[in-house]
């Protein structure tokens, strides 16, 4: 287990990383952030950017958390399920900003599936190799 979040918080600080870029250089391109919540205003990129950080890292270390508990329980049968979940999750929720409401544009839409590919990519196939 100890691992596994080792590698998550690796995982998560480099895909971290990487998001804040892309969310400091893609969100003051024609792409947008999203509203902040209840208001029609959009979000400041700074505030966006360092966010989309730290939820990134967190995100993946309890991801790994999961991963974990679900490997001890069922060995590799945990690591498949863990992953079809995974892949759901990224699926739906790539839909989800263009379908219903909550995200403030389509370009704001496209931004947060951009990051959510980055982390949700790495945590899919890196965090699994840390089990063996």
């Amino acid at each position: 287990m100890k691992k596994i979040l080792l590698n998550a918080l690796l995982i998560g600080a480099v895909a971290g990383a990487v998001n804040v870029g892309l969310a400091l250089l893609l969100g003051n391109s024609p792409l947008e952030t999203p509203f902040i919540q209840g208001t029609e205003e959009f979000e400041p990129v700074s505030d966006f950017a360092m966010k989309s950080g730290v939820a990134t890292v967190v995100l993946t270390l309890i991801g790994g958390l999961i991963l974990g508990l679900l490997h001890r329980r069922y060995g590799d049968r945990g690591i498949r399920i863990w992953r079809i979940v995974g892949i759901a999750f990224l699926f739906l929720y790539g839909v989800m900003p263009f379908l219903g409401p909550g995200v403030a544009t389509a370009k704001a839409g496209l931004l947060i599936n951009i990051l959510h590919f980055v982390a949700g990519f790495a945590a899919l196939y890196f965090l699994p190799r840390a089990t063996k």
